[in-house]
């Protein structure tokens, strides 16, 4: 009865296991980055998985894949992809999303979105929770022109409040351009009118009053919104 029970634990195992499958090594990425670059290695690195362009700016889309790849397709249709990398330099006129999927031991995608800006799109950015030299706590953004365009300009704010979020009606924007230029603004969880300034550089969040912040329980990151335009 013993054997029976162990043979009957064997092979139910043995069935889990081929339904599971064995684990599987295949992989690729996708990543992006604003202009022409020649090595899609270095993507793989610098690049990004979402870029934020005016349209028509000319980026490049770069994959690497690994060595048991056979096969690679894109969705939309880019042609025949070279393996185990390769690059298209690529003008979008709208928002798309890029699928890659590669075929080989088992079959793995990746995605890479462009955000291309029309009048009054809008982004949702992540600022993640910092301290200065004087111990005040505020978030900070930084937006690299990588991977955002210096064409696209900021009109208006406002903050993406969770339950998370300290509960402070008033909140400060300092905002400094790649240029070094300084902007300072008040703002809420209201659309608030800005600038214009640039999308791209350091953006650092906090309330009006930031000594009252306590260290306990702040969240690590904070969600505010931009509405953007082409210049």
């Amino acid at each position: 009865m013993l054997k029976t029970k162990l043979l009957s634990c064997f092979i139910s195992l043995s069935l889990l296991s081929i339904s599971l499958g064995c684990p599987c090594d295949t992989n690729v990425i996708l990543k992006g980055q604003i202009g022409s670059i020649q090595n899609p290695s270095a993507l793989r690195e610098t690049g990004s998985y979402m870029l934020v362009i005016c349209p028509r700016e000319e980026i490049t889309l770069g994959w690497v894949c690994s060595s048991d790849v056979d096969h690679l397709k894109m969705s939309p249709d880019l042609g025949a992809l070279n393996i185990p990398s390769g690059i298209r330099v690529l003008s979008p006129e709208s928002t798309t999303e890029y699928t890659i999927e590669a075929s080989g031991k088992c079959k793995k995608i990746d995605k890479f979105t462009v955000i291309v800006v029309t009048a009054n799109t809008t982004l949702d950015i992540s600022a993640t929770l910092s301290r200065d030299v004087s111990g005040f706590f505020y978030w900070k953004a930084e937006l690299l022109p990588q991977f955002y365009s210096p064409n696209v300009i900021v009109s208006a704010i406002r903050l993406l409040p969770d339950n998370k979020t300290p509960p402070y009606k008033e909140w400060r924007l300092s905002k400094l351009d790649t240029s070094g230029k300084q902007h300072d603004y008040a703002f809420s969880s209201s659309w608030t009118e800005i600038g214009p300034v640039e999308l791209t550089g350091t953006w650092k969040i906090a309330p009006s009053d930031p000594t009252s912040l306590q260290p306990t329980d702040l969240p690590g990151n904070i969600h505010f919104e931009v509405r953007m335009a082409c210049k």
